[in-house]
């Protein structure tokens, strides 16, 4: 479950950044506050699948992990 939330945060926190990309006339201020997300994501651990995708090889994690990453990232990003 703790899965889940630390994905539904980055999902979120990834999605608000580009909308508000997308909404600003400065794409330059609208590009750093996109970094700081990303920042964001990578100081409190939190889970994004476009990071945890590229370790599928490792055998240790099963399938329902990358589920559930991707179905916290798509929640965070749809409550946005």
């Amino acid at each position: 479950m703790k899965k889940y939330w630390k994905s539904l945060f980055a999902g979120g926190a990834v999605a608000l950044a580009g909308r508000l990309y997308a909404g600003m006339d400065d794409k330059v201020a609208a590009a750093i506050l996109f970094s700081f997300a990303l920042y964001m994501v990578c100081l409190f651990g939190l889970d994004l699948f476009t990071g945890k995708i590229g370790f599928i090889t490792d055998r240790v994690k099963p399938v329902w992990w990358f589920a559930a990453v991707f179905l916290g990232n798509f929640a965070g990003a749809a409550a946005v």
